[in-house]
């Protein structure tokens, strides 16, 4: 099997500016005074076709924003949603949640993926999500 190099290289470079906006994404949270921990879960570092932000609170709460890939032939569909654990409450619960978005090609994920994390963005602003 011959894989050309081309667009192989144009995707890794696509997936570079996700990693650069979760960067992005992950400093602005820290900003924000009730963050005590953030971490990225990314697909270069953990194999999985879900990925984010997790952030823990100073309160001991988490709050996720996540974004979630299945390969549903002929399209991928992408969901992405921010959910919150309480240290004091079993399991978490979906705080905003996306409308599912379907991309029709592995050249889409990047600029799919990355309107996801905008989403998320726009959605931190939210005071009520670091309560």
């Amino acid at each position: 099997m011959v894989i050309e190099k081309e667009p192989v290289q144009a995707f890794l470079i696509a997936m570079t500016h996700v990693r650069d906006a979760l960067g992005d994404f992950i400093r602005a949270l820290y900003r924000r005074p009730e963050v005590k921990l953030a971490r990225i879960y990314h697909p270069s570092a953990y194999v999985s076709s879900d990925f984010g932000v997790s952030v823990e609170l100073k309160n001991g709460a988490v709050v996720d924003f996540w974004i979630e890939l299945e390969r549903k032939d002929p399209v991928w569909e992408m969901t992405d949603y921010v959910s919150r654990h309480d240290p004091d409450e079993d399991g978490s619960h979906t705080e905003a949640d996306f409308p599912v978005k379907k991309i029709a090609s592995a050249h889409e994920l990047s600029a799919g993926i990355l309107g996801a994390i905008e989403e998320l963005r726009r959605k931190s602003v939210d005071d009520i999500l670091f309560r």
